[in-house]
């Protein structure tokens, strides 16, 4: 688990949990050496293959993932998909052998929060990366846990809460508000309210077609 210890400077220092995913021998070598030098709080996880990556982070805590997308029994960008889906919060560096590789923007662009060029990289540099995506990543949790925590509150209570993005999205109802409407809310989500929630004009008595909007202007 994440915790924060403070020294006599009374800054945060943060123990962390990074696990490594690669068969080659070589990053594990190197990487060490970079944790023991620029990241001592930090413990290092091996794995070899995707599935013991999967197996790990299913098993207990990571606060980032670096791995190779070329593994024994993965290649390309089924493997960053794979550690994106066995941990969606979980911040993911890939490792890559040529900065101008396509595989490095692809990988962006399915979840990963970017690559670094194989024995190419300075060890203080790479030191600064990994820290400030640990730092994210803590930020990254803590807004989630507020929000699951706010989802819970909201649940709980008898009256219906539909939340929309400016543009009348919806992008959140509560339990009350799914048995008002008849809606699921997994179906609701991404629907124009107009849609869900179906209200009538007080004067003509017709379909309003944006609530949100109409809230809004008045």
């Amino acid at each position: 688990a994440r915790r924060l210890q403070h020294n006599d400077n009374e800054e945060a220092e943060m123990a962390n949990r990074i696990l490594i995913v690669s068969a080659d021998q070589a990053d594990a070598a190197y990487l060490r050496q970079v944790r023991d030098n620029y990241l001592p709080s930090s413990e290092i996880d091996w794995a070899w293959t995707l599935a013991q990556g999967e197996a790990k982070l299913a098993g207990g805590s990571v606060d980032l993932v670096i791995t190779d997308c070329t593994l024994p029994d993965s290649r390309g960008l089924q493997t960053v998909e794979r550690l994106r889906t066995a941990a969606p919060y979980t911040p993911i560096l890939t490792l890559q052998r040529d900065e101008h590789d396509a595989l490095a923007r692809a990988a962006m662009e399915c979840g990963a929060s970017g690559f670094l060029v194989k024995h190419h990289y300075q060890h203080y540099l790479l030191g600064q990366t990994v820290h400030h995506l640990l730092r994210y990543s803590q930020a990254e949790l803590d807004a989630h846990a507020h929000r699951k925590r706010a989802e819970i509150t909201l649940d709980s209570i008898g009256d219906a809460v539909i939340t929309t993005t400016a543009d009348g999205t919806i992008d959140y109802l509560n339990a009350a508000a799914s048995v008002i409407t008849g809606w699921r809310r997994e179906d609701a989500l991404g629907r124009r309210a107009w849609e869900v929630l179906q209200l009538l004009s007080k004067g003509d008595l017709q379909p309003v077609k944006d609530p949100p909007g109409v809230g809004l202007g008045q």
